[in-house]
């Protein structure tokens, strides 16, 4: 590709990132332009406009500096990869929080505040990195409402609510510990059950130890069983508001990521039944994506379902690729160089049609698009060259990209890459297939095709190893077994 064409490209990549960054900073800003004044409105309505409006701004300014520290630090640490309306609806989801908060406070007291809340929903929509700084935001946030309660508000607020926020803290972040992306509803549900129960237990225990010469031990195990009613209650909450906000800002999340990666999933049965070739090596492309992804912190089931989906597009034309051929005819053979490329290269973008049409989320379309990004055809491109004498531009022999933009895009892209190369191997030592990976990488990398996604070299170390480890096991050999049965 040429200089003027590389130019070209790195402005629209740029133009591209500066408007991905403008949004994440408008939607932020959004929320905490909501989160402060619905909050200020609330307090007052609550108080009747008489609780000090100094303090009541002052828990909503602190919240929304909290946000906004949240929805950077995500927005920086994930350069982009992370939607920004799932920043919005977690901001939202505090600020609910917290309203609820001071209303439960004024009416009753702080064992009926779901703490809890929000690290459920955290951990459902976005994950659980993510999760743990909302929890650990929330309690400061919840920290600072108790302060300035006690300081302003006629209800008393005793050492005892201070050791339930704490204890609410834990419990949610051991939530968050246990739970796995792979877990269904009923699970999910079995998690709020222990957990109320721990918060039940470790209740009655501190009141027994602190409030026993005040109040009796049935009082103490009736405010405990409220307190884990509340935790069963905040996660039943939780699973059911989920899906809702899924729909209603059109958010991908890991429970819907299982349902992509069913083997029920329509578009998989009819790639299996028009391209079983192209579905088998999905699959298997699909397993290296998953533990790529694991090994270096990436969310497995989105890589997963990217790459069951990546080469949907030849569905279209499946005769067109080896892997559907099963040694018949070869139709390129019947064909010009140039056409064989446009054949080839054009399963990207109509892959990318087809998710788009089907409402797959944006992520897997660009998987779809993305996972050959401007990477050349050298065998066509080679075999052109020789029947010409090298009088061939290099640049009709390369797919039309775009280059990766996610970490996800670009373990598809190396894991597609690695499959393919394997498979047309016999047995294999873990040496050659170190060189192999390691040869892969190197050309993507020279290539300039991770140049958009944020990926760094000790991540595309750790991809290397874990494809040489998965690829070891496959590449073994098996006895041959003799034609000579046990006789009766």
């Amino acid at each position: 590709m040429n200089n003027d064409t590389y130019k070209k490209k790195n402005k629209k990549d740029l133009s591209a990132k500066r408007k991905k960054f403008l949004y994440c900073v408008t939607v932020i800003l959004a929320g905490v332009i909501l989160s402060t004044v619905l909050t200020v409105a609330m307090v007052a309505l609550t108080y009747n406009g008489k609780f000090l409006i100094g303090g009541s701004a002052g828990c909503a300014i602190g919240l929304s500096l909290f946000l906004v520290f949240v929805g950077v630090y995500f927005h920086i640490k994930t350069y982009s990869e992370l939607d920004p309306k799932i920043i919005l609806v977690m901001m939202m989801t505090i600020m609910i929080t917290f309203v609820i908060s001071i209303v439960v406070l004024r009416n009753l007291s702080f064992k009926f505040v779901p703490f809890t809340l929000t690290a459920m929903i955290a951990v459902l929509l976005m994950g659980k990195k993510e999760a743990y700084s909302l929890t650990i935001a929330n309690f400061f946030i919840t920290l600072i409402l108790l302060v300035v309660y006690n300081e302003y508000v006629l209800i008393s607020v005793d050492y005892m609510t201070f050791v339930q926020l704490v204890m609410k803290s834990v419990v949610s972040l051991l939530i968050i510990y246990v739970y796995k992306v792979n877990f269904n509803r009923v699970k999910f549900v079995a998690i709020g059950l222990g957990a109320g129960v721990l918060s039940f237990l470790a209740n009655f225990v501190l009141e027994l130890l602190f409030h026993f010469n005040g109040k009796d031990a049935v009082a103490a195990l009736t405010d405990s069983l409220w307190l884990g009613l509340a935790v069963l209650i905040s996660n039943i909450v939780a699973l059911v508001s989920t899906p809702i906000i899924e729909w209603a800002f059109r958010l991908d999340t890991n429970m819907q990521l299982l349902e992509y990666i069913s083997f029920d999933q329509p578009l998989l049965k009819e790639l299996n039944a028009k391209a079983p070739g192209t579905y088998n090596h999905c699959l298997k492309v699909g397993n290296l994506s998953e533990r790529c992804a694991f090994a270096i912190g990436e969310n497995v089931n989105l890589a997963k379902a990217a790459a069951y989906y990546h080469d949907i597009g030849k569905i279209e034309s499946p005769e067109y690729f080896t892997e559907n051929q099963n040694g018949g005819p070869n139709p390129h053979d019947d064909l010009i160089f140039e056409t064989s490329v446009k054949i080839l290269t054009r399963h990207t973008a109509l892959g990318y049609k087809i998710l788009t049409e089907k409402k797959f989320p944006k992520i897997i379309c660009d998987v779809a698009l993305e996972h050959h990004g401007t990477s050349p055809l050298n065998y066509f491109y080679y075999k052109a060259s020789n029947i010409t004498e090298g009088d061939v531009n290099p640049d009709d022999f390369r797919y039309a990209g775009p280059k990766p933009s996610s970490r996800i895009s670009a373990i598809v892209m190396i894991a597609d890459s690695t499959e393919a190369a394997f498979r047309s191997k016999q047995t294999m030592g873990r040496e050659e297939l170190n060189k192999l990976v390691d040869s892969i990488i190197k050309d993507k990398r020279e290539d300039g095709q991770f140049d958009n996604c944020n990926i760094t070299m000790k991540q595309l170390s750790i991809i290397k190893e874990t494809l040489v480890e998965s690829l070891v096991g496959d590449s073994h050999s098996r006895i041959k077994y003799p034609n000579k049965k046990i006789k009766r």
